[in-house]
């Protein structure tokens, strides 16, 4: 049995939010003069985060409240700490602050601006090579034409996880539906995901010539491919950069008779009209 790798993705380059950003007060005493003092970290406050929720932030800090830190690696771990925040691709701008108080005591003030999170964009494909063949010899026919939605969100419930829904029809059909959720558990340190579709296809290629072009088989009435596909996913993150994902997937794949019967005897490896693949990953 083949083994493949099928998923859904879809592509989409985020944007901007425009929202104003709320500095940490102005509340800086001296810093301790000696280098290796230990300060204990009291409150981490966060601003700008209108969806995404304060824990998911504090996950990817290295500054944790009621914890000590030493002063030396107070700057670099405010650096890191910010671009982690940022590696979440949940903001266009972040700032991390410290604040230091009596008693050896640091607070840590984070400022974020969000992006924006949510994206539905509207499809429309011809499938003729350009706009004049497609209105002069089919004369606007939509049956010509893949149309639909790719639906996208970000950060659907404040936690980091992505939905995406697939709505396509016309000369080709496919409906799918992703998502995925990194921080599943009370240590946000484990994930899973999931993905389902089922695609259409009028035309399929079932070969090559003597010269190597590809040879095509299509049907304007009927549908000549079909195809479903599912996978899950399980993911860790322990730390900051150690990640490992196990994936199983699915894929069930079924071509019309006559491209068996008349073009390709030995498309799927023999005569079968269809065929069942099962795909793991690991990451």
């Amino acid at each position: 049995m083949k083994f493949f790798l099928l998923l859904f993705l879809v592509g989409f380059t985020p944007a901007v939010v425009a929202q104003e950003i709320i500095m940490a007060p102005q509340e800086i005493s001296t810093q301790p003069s000696t280098d290796s003092a230990k300060l204990k970290v009291g409150k981490i406050i966060i601003t700008g985060n209108k969806k995404t929720k304060s824990y998911i932030i504090e996950r990817e800090m290295k500054f944790k409240a009621g914890e000590y830190t030493y002063a030396p690696h107070i700057a670099i771990n405010l650096e890191l700490s910010r671009q982690l925040i940022y590696n979440t691709n949940l903001f266009s701008e972040v700032m991390v602050q410290p604040v230091f108080k009596e008693n050896s005591t640091i607070d840590i003030y984070v400022t974020v601006r969000e992006k924006w999170y949510l994206y539905p964009t509207p499809q429309f494909q011809l499938v003729d090579r350009n706009f004049n063949e497609w209105a002069n010899i089919y004369n606007y026919s939509l049956s010509r034409v893949i149309y639909g939605l790719r639906f996208v969100h970000y950060n659907f419930s404040g936690r980091r996880d992505q939905l995406r829904f697939i709505l396509l029809n016309g000369y080709a059909r496919n409906f799918a539906v992703q998502y995925s959720a990194p921080y599943s558990n009370s240590k946000l340190d484990e994930g899973f995901g999931f993905s389902a579709g089922y695609t259409q296809n009028r035309e399929i290629s079932f070969g090559t010539s003597a010269n190597n072009k590809l040879l095509q088989y299509n049907n304007q009435n009927k549908f000549v491919r079909n195809t479903f596909q599912a996978y899950g996913y399980y993911s860790s993150r322990k730390g900051y950069f150690s990640r490992h994902r196990y994936q199983a997937g699915y894929t069930y794949m079924q071509v019309a008779d006559s491209v068996v019967k008349h073009y390709n005897p030995f498309y799927f490896n023999d005569a079968s009209l269809h065929q069942n693949i099962i795909d793991f990953l690991l990451e």
